[in-house]
């Protein structure tokens, strides 16, 4: 897992990612040790730095509050990156939209599935833990090739119970 940014979010997602057994890379200037006490690498630069690299596959979410999030996003792109999210609200997810066009960035590989924003399930998340926690849920529905849906709906599981067929009456049944 990838993570540019710093704050509580991000510094969340790196725990919960740890606890699941993800190799976590962070890069943000403001990163520290104490704030990423689990990193397996610790970069203080920007994502977009040439030092910082996204191997085929990785899962990146870039969580860093407008402070270059457009050229983060505009490098995961450019990677084999499996899963990018943008912590961002869908305006600011529109303005990212405008630069990645205007750097002449394909839409198709803006628009291929890649690309998430607003990152995470919705859980109607309101604090920077619930909102680490939907991210990091997407990021194992994405690595296990799960819907996301809940699994009431997807097992037909009900009042703890499998749901079986039920007897069907006939008119006609002697």
């Amino acid at each position: 897992l990838v993570i540019a940014g710093h704050g509580r979010i991000a510094e969340t997602l790196a725990r919960f990612a740890h606890i699941l057994g993800f190799s976590i890379t962070v890069a943000d200037p403001a990163a520290t040790t104490e704030g990423f006490p689990d990193t397996d690498h610790l970069y203080t630069t920007g994502l977009a730095s040439p030092e910082v690299l996204i191997k085929p596959n990785a899962f990146v979410v870039v969580a860093t509050h407008h402070k270059g999030d457009h050229l983060s996003i505009k490098k995961a792109l450019d990677s084999n990156a499996g899963y990018i999210a943008l912590v961002a609200s869908r305006t600011r997810s529109e303005i990212i939209f405008q630069y990645l066009e205007a750097a002449g960035v394909p839409k198709e590989k803006i628009a291929n599935g890649r690309l998430r924003t607003p990152a995470g399930l919705d859980i109607r998340a309101q604090t920077p833990e619930e909102i680490a926690l939907s991210i990091i849920a997407e990021v194992v529905a994405h690595y296990r090739g799960g819907s996301g849906r809940p699994l009431v709906e997807t097992n037909q599981i009900v009042m703890g119970h499998a749901s079986r067929p039920q007897p069907v009456s006939s008119c006609c049944a002697g």
